[in-house]
């Protein structure tokens, strides 16, 4: 998150540094996940006779939130972008933080893709969604990047 957030300020690229705001929010989104998991674990007890399942689902619907509110992010950038008419500067290193964070990213979805199997877990579940959307969003960083480099957009 903040080597794309740097990065993005120091290159001037606006989609590198909206990504960075989106691994933001995910850190937002994953400590809902954690948070939400070990409360939903809990067996039932006097105010609560059927358990904390439901916080999951409370939960989960932070974690959609953390989403609409990156991707709110990403579109005003995205705008302002458009209209301040920014230099953009050019770097390998860019290039080379889209793919480092698209591989981890795969690797968290994957990782995310086993536990829901293993648990049924809506939380988790969400979790992997989001990892998959951030890939997605990385991926037209780095198309965008590309294309800046040619003065293609």
């Amino acid at each position: 998150m903040c080597i794309k957030l740097f990065s993005g300020i120091v290159f001037s690229s606006q989609a590198m540094i909206a990504d960075g705001v989106n691994s933001t929010m995910d850190i937002f989104a994953s400590l809902m996940t954690v948070i939400g998991g070990k409360i939903s674990e809990k067996p039932c007890d006097e105010d609560h006779p059927f358990g904390h399942g439901k916080a999951e689902f409370l939960f989960s619907l932070f974690v959609g939130l953390s989403m609409i509110m990156s991707a709110g992010f990403i579109f005003r950038d995205s705008i302002k972008g458009i209209f301040a008419g920014h230099i953009f500067h050019f770097s390998y290193l860019l290039i080379f933080v889209c793919i480092i964070t698209m591989l981890i990213k795969f690797a968290l979805f994957l990782y995310s893709n086993k536990v829901y199997k293993e648990t049924g877990s809506i939380l988790v579940y969400s979790n992997m969604l989001d990892h998959r959307n951030d890939i997605i969003i990385t991926f037209f960083t780095f198309i965008s990047i590309i294309l800046a480099q040619f003065q293609i957009v």
